[in-house]
């Protein structure tokens, strides 16, 4: 079960902000921990949080930027212990440049400490990351759009769930 509230406003005609409330509940979430992995059900979990955002259009640059910072709280409700593998902290910073028939954007995302389990029963912290990603698009005809994006630019090294380090650098067209 999810809900979600969001509140927009312009500042001015080009700059804006949002504010989104968000809970999710769900019931029997099977969660993978260690290394190597095992699988867990977890009876009832709740996260909730808020996303604000700051975005501002540059339209005679025919570009936009955005930057958001999130929180969130997601626990086990059996336990009362943070779930394992979610951030507390989240933000990007977002930039697109539209020309004629195409597009190009970067990405910057960072997400703060995790919590997960080693192998043995014990809990341990995941540092935070930052990935750089680009994009690009073009669109040659109305109902065709090629779309490629760079994922991890910089090719940096992060573990997403403990002791597992994710890919460098992908691509997909």
């Amino acid at each position: 079960t999810s809900y979600s509230a969001e509140v927009e406003q312009n500042i001015t005609s080009d700059i804006y902000t949002s504010l989104t409330y968000f809970e999710n509940t769900i019931d029997n979430l099977i969660i993978a921990i260690g290394n190597p992995q095992r699988y867990e059900n977890v009876t009832k979990t709740n996260t909730k949080g808020v996303e604000a955002t700051l975005g501002w259009r540059l339209t005679e640059q025919a570009a936009q930027l955005n930057f958001s910072l999130g929180y969130q709280e997601p626990k086990d409700l059996s336990s009362g212990e943070w779930l394992v593998k979610r951030p507390l902290r989240t933000a990007s910073l977002k930039v697109r440049k539209d020309f004629n028939k195409s597009g190009f954007g970067v990405e910057m995302i960072h997400n703060g400490d995790r919590r997960d389990k080693s192998g043995s029963a014990s809990y341990s912290t995941i540092g935070s990351y930052s990935l750089v990603n680009l994009v690009v698009d073009y669109k040659p005809t109305e109902p065709v759009t090629l779309f490629s994006r760079l994922q991890n630019i910089f090719n940096q090294r992060y573990e997403s769930s403990y002791s597992f380090y994710n890919e460098g650098l992908s691509a997909t067209a």
